[in-house]
């Protein structure tokens, strides 16, 4: 599971970035599903549109979203 930190003066990662960021073999990825979810009470999840520009270019198979109450 990909949890956030912020700090200040520090840079972070979206899950969808970190996801790929960490997996070793890149070619493997057009052959992955990758899934999402939030824990929330009032919005749905998606990739941001920068997100979704990651994901485009390194073809994963399929994005599933997953939304939980609080």
């Amino acid at each position: 599971m990909n949890i956030v930190f912020y700090e200040i003066n520090k840079h972070s990662w979206h899950a969808e970035q970190n996801c790929i960021r960490k997996c070793k073999n890149k070619k493997i990825i057009k052959h992955c599903y990758m899934i999402l979810v939030k824990i929330t009470n009032s919005e749905t999840v998606k990739p941001c549109c920068m997100c979704q520009d990651i994901i485009n270019k390194y073809k994963v198979r399929r994005v599933v979203c997953i939304t939980f109450p609080k």
